[in-house]
This record gives structure tokens, C-alpha cells and sequence, in this order.
């Protein structure tokens, strides 16, 4: 979910590069988890690991260093980056994911209202930012397709609020994307 909105990343694919490695003088195979396409251009590679398995008293411990290692190598050969992300990574984003929980259905919903999404846009231009509530306060039109618009706006990356940090409802700062502007 992290992943699918970011909105820098432009493209991904999940598990699509098996890769093989030597190391230490042993072949290992490895499917990377992500591939991450960055609006800049930039490609990642992207592993997954329980940080449990990355300590050295971890059963797994062995195997899951050998992947990372064969990625590694893999993705230096052939000049892409790699990273590592672990479930302490993704705990630390749990207000974003309750908050992209909750826009997910918006993001999929086809009875949005266009005319609503235009409004939205047209009002954030005239403002740097403004709350939901003050932009359903501007705007005379029914609220709760302004709510849908804002929401599906949100999902599909033409709008900004700082979802890390702040439960997303009325108060929400919303800002136009800056390549909407």
C-alpha cells in the first residue's frame, strides 16, 4: 500500500527480477520484492525483511543475508539501487496506512462527481492550501461529493495533505500536487 501510493513512484512491479548471485562461493537465488519507477528517473530495488531475521541470533538470519547480498551485488552490477526495508520501516508509517486505508475505497469508486473534482482543483488554485472543511465552506455545492472528490483526489496523487502525520478529516490541510499546479 506504501508503495502503490507513494506519490513518487510512478511505476512498480512486485516480485518480477529473479536474480542469481554467488556468494561466498555459493550460488543463491533470490526474486526481489519490489521494482520502484521515481518520478526522477531513479529505479530501486526494493527488499522486504521482519528486522528479527536480520539479527545474528535469528535462525534466518543466514539465508536473508545471503538474498541481500546477492541483490546487492546484482543491482551494483548492473547500476541500480537497492534498499532494504524492514516491518520497523513500515510500523513507523501506521497513521499513513490507516489513512491510505481509508482512501482506498474513494480511489476506486466510479460514482465520483467530476464537476466536484474541477471545483476542488479551481479553489486550491486561488489558495496555497486550505483545510477540507474551509473548501467545502467555499464551495456551494453538495458536500458530500465535494467530500468523494476530495478523497478520490487524495488516492490519485493530484492532491497533497500530510497524512504521515495528522489523522486525515476535516481539519486535513489539502494542497495541490505540484505537478497540478
Amino acid at each position: 500500500m506504501l508503495v502503490e501510493t507513494a506519490p513518487q513512484i510512478i511505476d512498480f512491479c512486485e516480485q518480477c527480477e529473479r536474480i542469481q548471485g554467488v556468494v561466498n562461493g555459493e550460488l543463491v537465488e533470490s526474486i526481489i520484492d519490489y521494482w520502484l519507477l521515481y518520478a526522477d528517473g531513479t529505479e530501486v530495488y526494493r527488499e522486504i525483511k521482519y528486522s528479527a531475521d536480520l539479527q545474528p541470533s535469528s535462525k534466518k538470519f543466514g539465508k536473508a543475508l545471503r538474498q541481500i547480498s546477492a541483490q546487492k551485488e546484482y543491482c551494483s552490477r548492473n547500476s541500480y539501487n537497492h534498499e532494504v526495508f524492514t516491518d520497523e520501516n513500515i510500523r513507523d508509517k501506521r497513521l499513513l496506512i490507516t489513512n491510505l486505508r481509508f482512501l482506498i475505497p474513494f480511489g476506486r469508486d466510479e460514482r465520483r462527481c467530476k464537476e466536484a473534482e474541477k471545483l476542488v482543483l479551481k479553489e486550491l488554485m486561488k489558495f496555497e492550501q486550505l483545510s477540507i472543511y474551509k473548501l467545502y465552506k467555499n464551495i456551494n455545492y453538495n458536500e458530500e461529493s465535494l467530500k468523494y472528490a476530495v478523497y478520490y483526489l487524495l488516492y490519485k496523487r493530484r492532491l497533497q495533505a500530510d497524512l504521515d502525520n495528522q489523522p486525515l478529516g476535516p481539519r486535513t490541510e489539502v494542497r495541490l500536487c505540484q505537478n497540478q499546479e
